[in-house]
């Protein structure tokens, strides 16, 4: 539990609980193009469900989605996705940190860090933003400050992809 401390001119009350509580404790939330797809999201899931009633195999029905998975560096378009996505992402948040847009924006602004994201499409779709990792490099070291997924795709040895393709891309950086 964080307290902020109040400041000590009552004529600076407003402006501080602007500043230190509601931005910094209850950030808002955009809705975002994947939030206005859930009904078509939930649909599809159904039709993969049946799908996967109707292989016999776990790697059938993996190969028969046909995968399409696209990568994503750096990129500001997807800005209020990748913060709603440490906001909201549980199942699949290697760190749970969370972060604002004004976060996201700096860090994929900064020489210090890369921010990766990562769109999935199927045989029955496109799923949108549905992975995210946030790197920090320092003296030629990554470290992971964010990886998480979207429990709409796990299983589906996304995660896998993704790690792999970012390893891939910090080689060349480092």
């Amino acid at each position: 539990m964080e307290v902020p401390d109040f400041p000590k001119e009552v004529y600076k009350l407003n402006s501080w609980f602007f500043e230190e509580v509601v931005y910094k404790f209850f950030p808002k939330i955009k809705v975002t193009k994947e939030d206005k797809k859930k009904h078509e999201q939930y649909v599809r899931n159904l039709k993969r469900i049946k799908l996967k009633e109707n292989v016999s195999s776990y790697e059938d029905f993996l190969e028969s989605l046909n995968i399409k998975l696209t990568f994503y560096k750096d990129d500001e378009r997807f800005i209020p996705r990748l913060a709603q996505l440490t906001q909201k992402t549980n199942q699949f948040n290697l760190t749970t940190k969370r972060y604002t847009e004004k976060d996201i924006e700096k860090f994929i602004n900064s020489k210090n860090y890369v921010v990766y994201a990562l769109e999935y499409e199927d045989i029955f779709g496109n799923e949108g933003i549905i992975g995210e990792s946030i790197v920090k490099i320092e003296n030629d070291i990554a470290y992971i400050d964010t990886f998480l997924l979207s429990c709409r795709v796990i299983g589906r040895r996304v995660e896998y992809n993704f790690l792999n393709k970012i390893l891939e891309d910090l080689k060349q950086k480092i």
